[in-house]
């Protein structure tokens, strides 16, 4: 008999060996798995294998942890498992090679029970760990060429952590070959963790990626492959990849809020697969009624209808932008967000097949100290432009110190009918007040195409206010008329006007006293612009608008629209009519028949003329044509006379379209 009183007492399993029984011995500080050994002999032989298979094999340190199913969706007692993979050329035997969590360690041993007992993994194959008791061949599919191997109790450790956990692997000294960690960060094991899978996922190795970092390494699988080649399948993803955290509130006096943009961002669906999209914004997140509305490329729509429909591309993927602004008439505005600080962006996706909605999270921003509880918002407005190219229909982010975007929209001209001023290049975007901003500029890949860095919001708006005392002026021909304007900084800054004449009636001609005019907030001055009328007969009323635009925002501007009259006769022939000798309207003659012509005049001018003359002609006007004349010493504004001509023809035969008067006007005196 050998003497064993030096020895631990041997700890007996449950499970019986094939010949003997299973049986841990602690000696010296190695640890060996006896199964149905007899003799000394045999345990030495076994040592002396141990050891060889332990110092020979410098492939064992390439074992890795594959895929860990730690939250299966049968109970987690006897269905959780570990798959190891050796990416090697050679064969390695993992006996007595140990797997531990964050509370306890196991020995491997080869499983009799669902295979052949092997320990030994075979260059590029795969093997399975599970626990004594395990139900995981019943419940997975698993290869029959997976290695089945089990741990010596009836959980892995203390059974995995569905929330956090770690698995370090060691070899038969004791030498760490591998480890992963998921929702903590353990202090042994390197990198950052992985993120927790949801229930039947498993945490699966990205194929050829070993870096020690986790979250780097590890992804969560949907179609968990015990014994089999990883499958790297995400699942279908709906998200708002780019958006501001805030959102202006609708300002004092208007119908709309500033417009905003998202990126809508789809992928892992089917290919060619048609969605219709709508964007739209909620005060409280269960609403059926939006406060806003979405531009569908055309017009302005209220966002409760699908306002896009879009198709995803042959990998299943789609991103675009929407716009988005509140409207003030709406129900849900004047209820859930009018007097809130929040307020909840939301995308939803249909097909008949498939609907999915994702809600954000956003804040809201008081423009002008009209509304309760806001942020107080600010603007930061300009033309965008790198290397005197005007930055045209691009998209730009205002991003915090933090990172964060805080406002974002397409510059100028981007075919959206906002109200905003389409000079190229030009922005207006909406932020909380603060310093210290990034404005970014972005194409239509995503790249950074220009950088303004330590930008300034601050509270308040840019605006201009234009207008006359009359809308519309009488002027003296040959006579010059002064009209003034009155033109107020109705802005929050000082700020420099520019005005313009931007269009002024044919002929007519004016100038401005003054072309730019700098002025407090709130503050106002008069120019006057000198107007001449038109000098020629004919036109007698004409227009002109001025405009008046900040110079610190172009967007901010007023016209306004003058009418002009002259104040002089205006005469003209409205018709002619000939008659024959027994009185009847005609236009055939003979040689030498007496006919009696009457021309219908009027003056439509706002003043009476004097000393006019009606001259009449036949064929074309000069002095060889001259028929005869009327004179009248004054005929008043807005009368219409009818006068006659009689007298007889000895010229070849006219018609109406032969005779003329001196035109569409008569000279007067």
């Amino acid at each position: 008999m050998i003497d064993n009183s030096n020895l631990q007492k041997p700890r007996v399993y449950l499970r019986p060996a094939l010949t003997g029984r299973v049986t841990k011995w602690l000696c010296g500080g190695l640890q060996i798995r006896i199964r149905g050994f007899k003799s000394l002999p045999a345990l030495l032989l076994l040592v002396i294998a141990l050891l060889l298979i332990s110092t020979s094999s410098k492939s064992s340190a390439d074992i890795l942890i594959n895929e860990v199913m730690y939250n299966p969706q049968p109970n987690d007692n006897y269905n959780e498992w570990i798959e190891l993979f050796n990416p090697t050329n050679q064969s390695i035997n993992v006996s007595n090679w140990i797997i531990e969590d964050n509370f306890a360690e196991d020995y491997l041993d080869g499983d009799f029970d669902h295979g052949n007992g092997t320990t030994i993994i075979p260059p590029k194959g795969y093997a399975i760990i599970a626990d004594l008791g395990t139900k995981i061949y019943e419940n997975f599919s698993i290869p029959t060429n997976a290695i089945r191997l089990y741990v010596d109790d009836l959980s892995i450790g203390n059974g995995l952590g569905n929330s956090k956990d770690k698995l370090i692997f060691k070899n038969i000294t004791g030498n760490e070959l591998d480890a992963v960690e998921w929702g903590y960060d353990y202090l042994d094991v390197p990198g950052m963790p992985a993120n927790p899978v949801e229930e039947d996922c498993s945490l699966s190795r990205y194929q050829n990626i070993d870096t020690d970092d986790s979250i780097r390494d590890f992804y969560e699988g949907i179609i968990p492959t015990p014994g089999s080649e990883n499958i790297f399948v995400h699942e279908p993803n709906l998200d708002i990849e780019l958006y501001p955290m805030y959102i202006p509130k609708i300002q004092n006096n208007s119908e709309y809020s500033l417009p905003f943009a998202i990126k809508v961002n789809m992928s892992n669906y089917f290919s060619n697969e048609t969605f219709n999209l709508k964007s739209y914004i909620v005060g409280d997140l269960y609403s059926n009624w939006p406060a806003s509305q979405t531009w569908n490329g055309i017009i302005w729509e209220y966002s409760n209808y699908y306002t896009s429909q879009i198709t995803t591309d042959e990998h299943g993927n789609w991103s675009g932008w929407q716009y988005l602004r509140l409207k003030s008439s709406y129900q849900e505005y004047e209820k859930n967000i009018k007097e809130k600080k929040s307020a909840y962006l939301k995308v939803k996706i249909s097909n008949g097949n498939i609907t999915e909605k994702l809600p954000k999270k956003v804040y809201l921003l008081d423009m002008d100290n009209s509304t309760l509880n806001g942020t107080i918002g600010g603007y930061v407005i300009g033309i965008a432009q790198k290397t005197n190219c005007l930055l045209e229909s691009k998209v730009a982010i205002i991003e915090n110190n933090s990172g964060i975007i805080t406002g974002i929209y397409v510059t100028e001209n981007n075919e959206v009918d906002e109200k905003l001023i389409s000079l190229p290049g030009y922005f207006r975007l909406s932020s909380p007040v603060d310093t210290n901003y990034i404005l970014k500029f972005i194409n239509a890949n995503e790249n950074v195409i220009h950088t303004i860095s330590d930008v300034t919001i601050k509270p308040g708006k840019y605006g201009v206010d234009i207008k006359t005392n009359e809308t519309s002026y009488q002027v003296k021909k040959n006579e010059a008329l002064d009209i003034t304007l009155i033109v107020k900084n109705t802005g929050d800054f000082n700020d420099t006007i520019t005005l313009k004449i931007e269009n002024i009636a044919e002929g007519w001609n004016a100038i401005l006293e003054k072309e730019k005019i700098s002025l407090n907030p709130k503050e106002s001055t008069v120019v006057n612009i000198h107007i001449t009328p038109y000098t020629e007969y004919g036109l007698v009323t004409g227009t002109i608008t001025l405009s008046a635009t900040s110079e610190k925002d172009v967007g901010e501007t007023d016209e306004i629209t003058v009418y002009l009259e002259l104040l002089a006769p205006d005469l003209i022939i409205k018709k002619i009519k000939i008659y024959n000798e027994i009185g009847e309207e005609s236009y055939i003659f003979g040689e030498g028949e007496i006919v009696k012509i009457k021309v219908f005049y009027r003056n439509i001018g706002n003043e009476n003329a004097t000393n006019t003359i009606v001259n009449f002609y036949y064929d074309s006007v000069n002095d060889k044509k001259f028929i005869g004349s009327k004179s009248y010493e004054s005929i008043g504004k807005y009368q219409k006379y009818s006068m006659g001509y009689q007298g007889i023809f000895i010229s070849p035969p006219i018609n109406d379209s032969s005779f003329s008067s001196i035109g569409n006007r008569t000279k007067n005196h």
